[in-house]
């Protein structure tokens, strides 16, 4: 009995090591980003970054959507996005987890998303929300100065939040 409670017990133990490098690798990764976004030098080396106000969230912008950019907890441009500083429709993708998009389902009509880069500085206020397929690109058509932002809501699903311009 004394060794099944030594094994529980070794298991809590490690459970908790492993949930705390995890926070804590997040709490890191937070740092770092905002170091580079906040040093104006820096700016110049990344395509540019998203601000959410509501939720305090900071994030770098890497052009692509693939595994290595969105595991690394960036917000990344979709293949079908134009530039973050033209006038086409930005598409930006990102993780559902706390300190990238899994805020983003409370995000409500009215609330204020900023795009940052060299040079530009662009407001957008949210007018929408839609619960999608994840193979559903109807929405992104015959858009101007809008921005889309993708997380995944469940399986096969992806959450869209619509933004528009405030010229």
């Amino acid at each position: 009995m004394k060794s099944v409670k030594r094994i529980s017990f070794c298991l809590i133990i490690i459970s908790c090591s492993i949930f705390f490098f995890i926070k804590g690798y997040e709490q890191y990764d937070i740092v770092v980003q905002n170091k580079i976004i906040d040093n104006p030098f820096s700016i110049k080396s990344i395509d540019g970054y998203i601000f959410i106000p509501k939720f305090n969230i900071k994030r770098i912008i890497k052009r692509g959507t693939d595994s290595d950019i969105l595991d690394s907890n960036y917000v990344g441009i979709h293949d079908l996005s134009g530039e973050l500083n033209g006038s086409n429709l930005i598409i930006l993708a990102g993780h559902n987890i706390d300190n990238v998009f899994g805020r983003l389902h409370d995000i409500l009509i009215g609330d204020v998303v900023f795009i940052k880069g060299d040079g530009y500085d662009r407001k957008f206020i949210v007018y929408d929300k839609k619960i999608v397929s994840e193979y559903d690109f109807s929405y992104f058509k015959n858009r101007n100065n809008e921005l889309v932002l993708i997380t995944c809501d469940k399986k096969g699903y992806r959450l869209l939040v619509f933004l528009k311009e405030d010229l």
